[in-house]
């Protein structure tokens, strides 16, 4: 039993520091984030866009949340095919979204 209750409380903490389920990130994330280079725009019908635009004109695309991971896919002009990255969101509120990639913020526009 104290073993038990050892167990417990080591994990506690992570308990606590754990994020929401995909679907609350999900609403969460939606509207206009701002990094260091662009401003990401998170739409409620799950696409993106950034402005300004990438060379390349990957400025558009898909995102979803899985796994407590920001999914996001585009495709480049020419291509048959679309590209995609995953983030894992290590913390997301009203105004502070990081992720193991870098930090933006809620954009006040």
């Amino acid at each position: 039993m104290r073993n038990y209750l050892l167990l417990f409380l080591l994990l506690l903490p992570a308990l606590a520091w754990a994020l929401p389920d995909d679907a609350t990130l999900s609403k969460m994330l939606i509207g206009t984030w701002d990094s260091s280079r662009h401003q990401y725009e998170y739409r409620r019908d799950g696409t993106w866009i950034t402005d300004p635009p990438d060379d390349g004109y990957n400025s558009r695309g898909k995102w979803r949340i899985e796994n407590g991971k920001l999914i996001t896919t585009w495709r480049f002009q020419g291509e048959s095919k679309d590209s995609s990255d995953a983030q894992t969101i290590v913390e997301l509120t009203k105004t502070t979204l990081k992720t193991d990639v870098g930090t933006m913020t809620r954009s006040q526009n």
